[in-house]
């Protein structure tokens, strides 16, 4: 079985700043995977509102 390339999308703001819309941007993006020659070949992980603790809890 070949290994898949996996793609990390992390999206944060200031807890001060205006919040962000990235939804449309991260389905713009799976489309475009979908749509590729390699399709099967990768694997897509969005984490839209990550904290700091987040990160630390997903990478350990």
């Amino acid at each position: 079985m070949k290994e898949k390339i996996q793609i990390l999308f992390i999206g944060a703001n200031h807890s001060q700043s205006k919040i962000i819309r990235i939804t449309d941007e991260i389905q713009r993006l799976i489309d475009g995977f979908n749509t590729a020659k390699y399709r099967d070949s990768i694997s897509f992980i969005s984490l839209p509102a990550v904290r700091r603790s987040d990160l630390s809890n997903y990478f350990s």
